[in-house]
């Protein structure tokens, strides 16, 4: 289970949690508000952070534990993904379902009156 709790350290106001449903104790996965969950096949953890503007997925692979091989005190920055090993950018998108190759997200677009048209 993922979690978004406060940190008492000050240093981070928050973090992502990934919450074990028996025995072991919870690891921290971000030190901020990130978007974290399995696909759907528990093959791939994705991660993104809308949140700092990064429109990109990464895609990691699970070790047995059920959990990608992260830093000790978890991803503090989209640096610290990409020197990961076996970590896949899926660009322009945080997926809901699939793989990184074949994936569905949500794409939003405002429009607005670009013209002013005076009345009379």
């Amino acid at each position: 289970m993922i979690a978004q709790t406060r940190r008492p350290d000050g240093e981070h106001l928050y973090a992502t949690v990934a919450l074990p449903l028996a025995g072991d104790s919870p690891r921290i996965v971000c030190l901020a508000l990130c978007w974290a969950n399995w696909d759907e096949t528990c093959n791939l953890f994705y991660v993104g952070f809308p949140n700092i503007g990064d429109k990109n997925g990464y895609a990691l692979p699970l070790l047995r534990t059920g959990l990608p091989d992260l830093p000790p005190g978890g991803v503090a920055n989209i640096e610290d993904l990409k020197r990961m090993k076996a970590v896949e950018v899926i660009p322009g998108a945080t997926p809901l379902k699939g793989t990184p190759s074949l994936y569905a997200y949500t794409r939003t677009n405002t429009r607005r009156n670009l013209y002013r048209i005076p009345l009379p």
